[in-house]
């Protein structure tokens, strides 16, 4: 007989990981325990040699589906003679090195389960498994045990007990284990007042509401979300209304991927996406406008191009759709841009009087949690809102303790913060835009819980932020230290990439984005670099363009537009076609002379604001209801459209060394393309492969076989695309993000990972 002890870290909690080394242990006569450690998990194991080999085999071989091993460190120790197996209360001792466990959408199971009138939790709610259920929206601590969850409120009925000790059961030392005797109960509020409390009531009313056109809202697994069938136009006016969300497209949930196949294009990646256990939101292509009519009413998402659908994310939304037998609209409660409510006294006192019915639960929300959004681009996912069911994303580093403490403040908007521990970097969930009160105030609440989850509060920290002194992010790093750490925000998107991906290889790196302050406190947006060994060297950019108005570019294409045809034409700018169509005479005096004058005009290299110029050219979109609209709307174009050849590449050299892609000969083919709908598709599309061929004769140039793409830019899935097309012909290497935001939901974690050197190459 042998006996070892085993040490296994990743993500091993909250994944039925003890139950499962329990039932392999006898399967193969193993005695011991295993118990879970703010390491992860420990195992003493005894057995024969063969049998304990066996043991460890199937661990490494056949681990949980949701389990994550990074490592399994043996040592051998002194045989004991156990009589059997335990699963032993866990150790709360050491450094804090345990993944958090994410949350999961219901499991095939539990739905069998859910719809059965003869199991004993028949349309109960919150049913879950070892498999399901929520996990870091009610985690406070780690290890994740009941007792270090807002499920410890709840005590267990004999029922129930009996299942979670039990060895064959699903539910064997499942930590969110309840039935509708014991766990958290429903309650429907009308005005604020309490009218039902029995789950089937409660659903029934909530139902009905939504049946009869009304807007409900419920309390999600992360948050409050509003809920009105996809055919309920008032109510969907009153979201409008209350969001202050005019034309931004609403995210559907659909029963099935069947009915969704029904209006949109869905790929078998797509679908992949649509039934993860993440219950993403993904982004599609609408195939057929008239059968949308009849399902989802146009003020859904107006101009019906694209559509936003996810699936049940937990058991409480399909007994939802269950009972309504409708498409339903599901989005966030909380006013535009600020993070979600999760206290029930928030959303009584903000809600009561917009919606016809709140629809509540007892379970405390731990971690706010919006819905996670992503796309597909040819089987590669982009994450376009790290939330639920992704978050928080442990990236392992090989760096030890060199920079751990180290806290990260990302950006302006699609705030996140990120925390360097022991041996990991961790992004936490989307938080909101950082413009109100509020969301500041849930930033820095979110912050601390986390890092006294992580430990973090036990070291010094080192505070990073962004280089532009006007974030609000950047305020509250200061607030937080004196002494903070400015990292320049396209260096951070790009260190973001290198150390998700853990890219060690001499590459080109491409950034691009809308806006971003660069080291020579320019606008920057559209920007190369080379990365070799320790040192990561600016080498390019788009020659830069006059944005009138500033910041107002932002929401106004048309500006961007106007700097581009002057940058093109110098003062015949204002005689154009589209100057006169765009702007009053007032108007277009005063920015052609702020133009002229360098008033308040500052230059940008953004590739970011040129798609939003070519986008007012075509009569796109000249004014912006949402962020990436302009955009957005030369990649439909371009979806539906054959390919195209690029336009003409003009790259240029300085003295310097210095390259910039001049893209000046654009401007006049949009104009061109202006008179007809023909000419636009066509445009849009030979402009995304003109963008491609431009990035691949610069990495011609530097004889590099490895592209980095990082940046909102790259949430276009045309554009990643045709990336992926024209450079695995060439035997390039492309490098994207897999579960970090391209934008700036991801720049906190580049903040982290460049305050040391030896975590990514030094920029100059």
């Amino acid at each position: 007989m042998k006996r070892c002890r085993v040490e296994i870290s990743g993500l091993v909690q909250g994944v039925g990981f003890r139950p499962f080394i329990y039932r392999t242990a006898e399967t193969y006569n193993v005695t011991g325990f295993v118990r879970n450690t703010l390491q992860g998990v420990t195992i003493e194991a005894e057995a024969n040699q063969t049998n304990l080999d066996r043991f460890l085999e199937s661990i490494r071989k056949h681990p949980p589906t949701a389990a994550r091993v990074e490592s399994v460190m043996l040592f051998d120790i002194a045989t004991k003679n156990d009589s059997g197996f335990q699963i032993e209360q866990s150790d709360n001792s050491g450094a804090s090195k345990a993944v958090m466990p994410k949350d999961r959408s219901p499991c095939s199971p539990c739905i069998t389960e859910l719809f059965d009138p003869k199991n004993r939790r028949y349309l109960y709610p919150f049913i879950t498994c070892n498999e399901c259920g929520p996990r870091f929206t009610i985690a406070e601590a780690l290890p994740f045990d009941r007792t270090h969850t807002t499920m410890k409120l709840f005590q267990l009925c004999e029922e129930c007990r009996v299942e979670y000790h039990d060895p064959s059961n699903r539910r064997f030392h499942a930590q969110t284990i309840s039935c509708r005797n014991c766990g958290p109960q429903l309650a429907l509020c009308k005005k604020a007042k309490l009218t039902q409390h029995q789950h089937a009531c409660a659903i029934a009313e909530a139902a009905s509401i939504v049946k009869q056109g009304g807007l409900i809202a419920v309390k999600g697994v992360g948050g409050y979300q509003l809920v009105c069938s996809a055919l309920a136009s008032t109510s969907i006016a009153r979201i409008r209304r209350y969001k202050e969300r005019r034309l931004k497209p609403f995210a559907v949930m659909a029963p099935s991927i069947a009915d969704a196949a029904m209006l949109c294009h869905i790929s078998p990646s797509e679908s992949e996406l649509l039934s993860s256990p993440v219950a993403p939101v993904v982004l599609l292509y609408i195939t057929d406008t008239f059968q949308v009519h009849r399902t989802i009413c146009p003020a859904v998402a107006p101009g019906l191009l694209t559509m936003c659908v996810m699936l049940p994310s937990s058991p409480l939304h399909h007994l939802l759709l269950s009972a309504t037998q409708e498409w339903l609209v599901v989005t966030s409660a909380n006013r535009g841009g600020e993070p979600m409510f999760t206290q029930d006294s928030e959303a009584m006192a903000n809600l009561s009087e917009v919606v016809d019915g709140i629809l509540s639960h007892d379970r405390i929300i731990a971690h706010l949690a919006d819905d996670s959004v992503v796309r597909d681009a040819g089987g590669q996912t982009i994450v376009m809102r790290h939330a639920r069911g992704l978050a928080p994303t442990e990236i392992r580093t090989s760096q030890g303790n060199s920079f751990y403490g180290a806290i990260g403040f990302g950006g302006h908007t699609m705030s996140a913060f990120a925390l360097a521990t022991a041996d990991r970097l961790v992004l936490c969930q989307h938080i909101g835009d950082l413009g109100s009160q509020r969301a500041r105030d849930v930033f820095l609440q979110e912050l601390k819980s986390l890092e006294k989850i992580y430990a973090m509060d036990r070291h010094p920290n080192i505070i990073c932020r962004d280089a532009h002194p006007t974030y609000n992010s950047t305020a509250l790093a200061e607030e937080r230290s004196k002494s903070t750490r400015s990292v320049y925000h396209h260096e951070a998107h790009l260190a973001s990439l290198i150390a998700e991906r853990h890219v060690v290889e001499r590459s080109l790196g491409v950034v691009c984005d809308g806006t971003g302050l660069g080291r020579n406190n320019t606008i920057w947006g559209g920007e190369f670099f080379l990365i070799e060994k320790n040192t990561c060297k600016r080498i390019g950019s788009l020659l830069p363009f006059r944005l009138p108005g500033g910041e107002r570019a932002i929401n106004e294409p048309r500006r961007s537009a106007l700097g581009m045809l002057y940058e093109t034409y110098g003062d015949k700018a204002a005689s154009t076609p589209f100057a006169l169509r765009e702007f009053t005479d007032t108007e277009r005096t005063l920015l052609i002379s702020a133009l002229k004058q360098d008033i308040n005009a500052p230059y940008t290299t953004s590739l970011g604001r040129l798609f939003d110029g070519l986008s007012a050219l075509l009569g796109l979109c000249s004014i912006s209801d949402y962020e990436a609209q302009a955009p957005m709307a030369l990649e439909v174009l371009a979806k539906q459209t054959q390919p195209q050849s690029s336009r003409p590449i003009v790259w240029t050299q300085d003295t310097s060394g210095f390259w910039q892609w001049d893209w000046r000969n654009l401007v006049s083919a949009a104009c061109e393309a202006y008179a007809s709908a023909e000419k636009r598709h066509i445009f849009s599309t030979a402009f995304h492969a003109t963008i491609v061929q431009a990035v691949y004769e610069l990495a011609q140039q530097f004889e590099v076989t490895k592209v980095l793409l990082t940046g909102g830019v790259f949430q276009n899935a045309v554009l990643v695309k045709n990336f992926q097309t024209c450079f695995d012909a060439a035997g390039i290497s492309l490098v994207t993000h897999q579960v970090v935001p391209p934008g700036d939901g991801g720049l906190a974690l580049g903040q982290v990972a460049a305050v040391h050197k030896k975590a990514r190459p030094t920029c100059a």
